[in-house]
């Protein structure tokens, strides 16, 4: 498909200039703090003054995969199974297959007083690598200036402290300072030790009134289209991980049985164990399910600027982001949420099945039909929003579909009224085009970072009223 070839040109002929290198040719890009915040040189992380934190240490919590593995040297974060993706009603060809293990939407979490962090990444084995540099190069002239610290936002990682984002970095092994956010918590140890150059200041966030350290959580969002594991960390002498997000009970690690063919898998990591305790329970899980327009083709690779990712920070949603550049979606994408705890699903889905498909629509929407009804065997508490397939401005498809885009719309919206109709007012329908328009696009198809921003404010606005209606009909006798 065109598509997965253009996301990997997207890569090669986009790069960032102006990273900050430090020893090891690592680096990382300042993000929306003061250019006085100190960074921090790798030389801090050499001898005997470093603390070298486990990939799988118990204070480090996974964010937005269902399924994790903790290996000899490195934890996986997957969204997708081996068996599904494998599996021949997944949807998944064998070039869109890569973007499945990809970690969109994943972010991890910890709480540490170190004013230092060097964060180690390796390369996802079986995984697309479309690239971590931003797609848009700032303008030469702005490399120098302080008043435009976000100039790098769109790299891989997004680095946030405390709530507040203090860096981006677009390569696998990056180091950064944990100075830039606003302190939340007293709790914390005093005697902090490291070298002079690194100390915080007693005026600085860092230290409360008392001088004591202050430990701060770190955020750390995971590329949408590259694939990583997570090796471990490395903090200041003296400093530690401190219990900060409560964990959720493990996933039920059954799966409902299908028939799939055994093929040869990649090499995964060593003894895996699989649905560890990773999210946290204080949120409702979201569930985003689609392809490239959902995984965060136009913007890729930061996946924060994804319409799901926005959403759910808008929502206050823990996010789960199971969609796959290049796929069409099929019915055993519901196998991924079998005993998993959902709250709310998003579908948009639709413009690959006609772009690129070659099934009737008779068959195109009851493929869509039994996806439907696998997600609510598998969720029946779980509330459904299903968005029609987006504004477009391509008019007839590249593949051999005889219908148009319009009759899989109209087909998709009488499926779901039919489900509503029949007594599940727990599934809505929002129309996809009313939701966005061609000022959003990047390239005729795919939401622009911009336009992923704009769509998942409509998308809010929407589902915050179906929110107000259903606390309405729940109160009527």
């Amino acid at each position: 498909m065109y598509l997965i070839s253009a996301l990997l040109a997207f890569a090669q002929i986009l790069p960032v200039d102006g990273n900050m290198a430090f020893g090891d040719g690592t680096s990382v890009r300042p993000g929306d703090v003061s250019s006085s915040t100190p960074h921090c040189p790798d030389s801090i992380f050499t001898g005997t003054a470093v603390v070298a934190i486990p990939h799988d240490h118990p204070n480090i919590t996974f964010e937005g995969a269902f399924f994790i593995t903790h290996g000899d040297s490195a934890t996986r974060l997957d969204r997708w199974t081996e068996e599904v993706i494998r599996h021949p009603d997944s949807g998944l060809s064998p070039a869109s297959r890569p973007f499945a293990r990809t970690q969109s939407g994943v972010q991890i979490r910890f709480v540490t007083e170190s004013p230092c962090v060097k964060v180690r990444f390796t390369e996802r084995e079986g995984a697309a690598k479309t690239g971590l540099k931003a797609m848009k190069s700032p303008p030469s002239s702005l490399l120098d200036k302080e008043s435009a610290p976000d100039m790098h936002k769109g790299a891989g990682f997004r680095i946030r402290v405390d709530g507040k984002t203090v860096a981006y970095a677009d390569t696998t092994v990056f180091t950064f300072s944990t100075r830039g956010g606003i302190a939340t918590t007293g709790i914390g140890e005093s005697g902090q030790t490291g070298p002079e150059s690194a100390k915080p200041e007693p005026e600085r966030v860092g230290s409360n009134e008392n001088g004591s350290v202050v430990p701060r959580m770190v955020e750390i969002a995971l590329p949408s289209m590259h694939g990583v594991d997570f090796s471990g960390l490395k903090l200041q002498k003296g400093s530690g991980l401190h219990k900060g997000v409560q964990k959720s009970a493990p996933n039920i690690p059954n799966e409902p049985s299908r028939d799939a063919p055994q093929e040869s898998a990649p090499n995964v990591i060593k003894e895996p164990t699989l649905n560890a305790p990773a999210a946290p329970v204080r949120r409702p899980v979201y569930v985003a399910i689609g392809n490239s327009i959902t995984h965060g083709t136009g913007h890729q690779p930061a996946s924060y600027d994804t319409w799901p990712f926005r959403l759910a920070e808008a929502m206050d949603w823990e996010l789960v982001n199971l969609a796959v550049a290049g796929a069409h979606i099929g019915p055993a994408v519901a196998d991924l949420l079998y005993g998993q705890r959902v709250d709310v699903i998003t579908i948009l889905k639709g413009f690959n099945d006609w772009m690129f498909g070659e099934r009737s629509l008779l068959d195109t929407v009851a493929r869509f039909e039994q996806l439907l009804r696998d997600i609510r065997l598998h969720q029946p508490e779980a509330q459904i929003f299903v968005i029609t397939p987006l504004h477009t401005n391509r008019g007839s498809p590249a593949g051999a579909a005889t219908f148009g885009l319009s009759d899989l719309r109209n087909s998709i919206a009488t499926v779901v009224r039919e489900h509503v109709e029949a007594g599940d007012r727990r599934i809505h329908l929002l129309d996809g085009c009313r939701l966005s328009d061609d000022t959003m696009l990047m390239d005729g198809i795919h939401l622009s970072a911009e336009g992923a921003e704009r769509f998942a404010a409509q998308a809010e606005k929407e589902i915050r009223a179906r929110k107000k209606s259903i606390r309405k009909r729940a109160d009527e006798p």
